[in-house]
């Protein structure tokens, strides 16, 4: 699907039996667009991908409902996200309605909300990029607390799949879905590409004060974190198991400003995106699918689950520690 990476890549250098097993050693969901993500032990894989994961979205309060994230509001990497296990580990269906997620944020009381989208909650139109759909309206208490957070009027929205479908990019992974993901419904990096591009920030930074601080994975949002392959490794996957499950790497992850803002502070900064301009854009990886590719910066690989194709229930699960085979 894709060239092998050319350019500044080191993949090459290391063999992956030199780095170990190639494992799962982190899985994280993010119930929330653009809010702080949860790393759980293990997560059911839906059509959509892993069970609550980007399910909600803060819109603008207006006619079109256009997603707001990170690139607008900094301040939503403050919001904590928590549910309960159930809500996320396979077994457990039909969820009890009774079930909520809590979101808490500097200077505000916490917020409960049903993890379910309920019935009588209105819908309320959504855009998330090229999609438009309709979602279920959380209510008004939700709404003023993010409208709190964000500094403007929003809405917080639950996607309801008996509404609408959003689909996966026809050009990349024709007839997979997701939820309230950028595009896909899977985002795989390795811990190894992550030291790797913390030693081209030590080598090529003209920010000094950044040089001091490593970059975390978590400015990242991957669902699966992965150990035993070579730096950027995932960049010329095509398809891969983890666990009992087989997956397509369909698109490689453009990357935006959200990976400058310090996830523990809300602080942003001016890289990594610096010295990937200068380390990983499309022109210098060899990715020429696309015209947008070769301006564009790179970061991790997006997957789509072939059990979950057409498929609406659960197909299994992914674990920390899951073996991942590179096929």
């Amino acid at each position: 699907r894709f060239a092998e990476p050319v350019g500044t890549l080191r993949a090459g250098l290391l063999s992956t039996s030199m780095a170990g097993a190639p494992r799962v050693t982190e899985v994280w969901i993010y119930p929330v667009k653009s809010c702080k993500g949860i790393r759980v032990k293990e997560a059911a894989v839906d059509s959509t991908g892993l069970r609550c994961d980007r399910v909600f979205a803060v819109v603008a309060a207006d006619g079109r409902g256009r997603f707001v994230s990170q690139r607008k509001c900094a301040k939503l990497a403050l919001v904590r996200t928590e549910l309960p296990e159930e809500a996320y580990l396979p077994g457990w269906e039909p969820l009890d309605p009774d079930c909520t997620l809590r979101l808490t944020a500097p200077g505000l009381e916490p917020l409960l909300v049903p993890i379910q989208p309920q019935s009588h909650w209105p819908r309320h139109p959504t855009n998330v990029w090229a999609w438009a759909g309709e979602c279920r309206d959380c209510g008004d208490d939700a709404a003023d607390w993010f409208s709190r957070v964000v500094g403007s009027p929003v809405r917080l929205v639950r996607f309801d799949p008996t509404i609408n479908q959003r689909f996966t990019e026809e050009q990349y992974a024709p007839g997979y879905t997701t939820g309230l993901s950028d595009g896909y419904p899977f985002l795989v990096i390795s811990n190894a590409s992550i030291r790797e591009l913390n030693t081209y920030i030590q080598e090529k930074s003209t920010q000094e004060e950044e040089k001091r601080n490593e970059i975390k994975m978590n400015r990242f949002r991957p669902n699966f974190v992965v150990d035993g392959v070579p730096p950027f490794a995932e960049d010329s996957w095509k398809k891969c198991t983890i666990g009992a499950l087989t997956f397509l790497a369909v698109k490689p992850c453009s990357r935006c400003i959200i990976t400058t803002i310090d996830q523990e502070s809300g602080v942003i900064g001016r890289e990594p995106m610096q010295t990937m301009q200068k380390t990983r854009t499309g022109e210098l990886l060899g990715f020429t699918q696309d015209r947008s590719f070769k301006r564009g910066v790179f970061m991790g690989m997006n997957l789509v689950c072939e059990e979950s194709f057409k498929m609406e229930e659960s197909v299994g699960s992914v674990a920390e520690g899951a073996p991942l085979a590179v096929l």
